[in-house]
């Protein structure tokens, strides 16, 4: 099960490192790869991030599981404690309920996310590897395997548990026949690469700039006139 074993490498990788507030990748010509192998690299992380439900599943289970990272700073800030008690219970509630927001500007942000990272998975796969790989992720089995693969990445991180879900039978079936496959043995062959891409882009859709200026926008409307300046756009 060559595929499986990278697929987890690609995970463990992802989740090495702790995503950055504002998450940056490197940046790399789209002028190096011909339209088609671009389009096909995007398709592959429209696959990976939105057909699967990966995106939209795990930046909420993220911020769920994580969410008290964001907040205990706030309300052990001298901002905070000089709030009336009236501010202090409705900002608090906001953050309390700050998962839908994440995930809903995670989702709105996906298109760009994706662009930014086309070049990036492009120099990994040829283009036939990429449109495989794609069409794998869109199957039943291939979506609910990288679903699971990546939730429960974001489970371990976040928690220290190595709870792991046994695969259905049809979902090993379809993985050791991907594995078999030209894609399957290119993804496998460059488990640790696609890792690194996955931590950027991980990181890209669930901290990027774009929900960091949402988050302090409806912050700001909470505390009215007691919002810092630099959180004001």
């Amino acid at each position: 099960m060559r595929f499986v074993f990278a697929l987890l490498v690609a995970t463990c990788v992802a989740l090495a490192t702790p995503a950055p507030g504002f998450a940056q990748s490197p940046t790399q010509s789209t002028g190096a790869y011909a339209p088609s192998h671009l389009a096909a690299a995007r398709d592959m992380l429209h696959a990976f991030l939105i057909d699967t439900g990966t995106l939209e599943t795990s930046s909420l289970q993220a911020f769920e599981l994580m969410g008290h990272q964001f907040r205990q700073p706030i309300l052990a800030s001298q901002m905070y404690i000089a709030l009336p008690p009236a501010r202090q219970e409705a900002l608090l509630a906001y953050m309390n309920n700050l998962g839908p927001v994440v995930q809903e500007e995670a989702l709105r942000g996906a298109p760009q996310v994706i662009e930014q990272f086309a070049p990036r998975v492009a120099a990994l796969f040829s283009e036939t590897h990429l449109r495989d790989i794609a069409a794998f992720m869109r199957t039943p089995e291939g979506s609910s395997f990288f679903l699971r693969s990546v939730t429960e990445g974001v489970r371990r991180e976040a928690t220290g548990e190595l709870l792991r879900t046994q695969p259905s039978a049809a979902e090993m079936a379809a993985a050791e026949a991907f594995d078999q496959t030209p894609a399957g043995r290119a993804f496998t062959a460059r488990a640790r690469e696609m890792g690194a891409v996955m931590h950027d882009l991980g990181a890209a859709s669930v901290g990027g700039p774009h929900i960091i200026n949402r988050i302090r926008r409806d912050m700001c409307a909470v505390l009215e006139s007691d919002c810092p300046r630099g959180w004001r756009s």
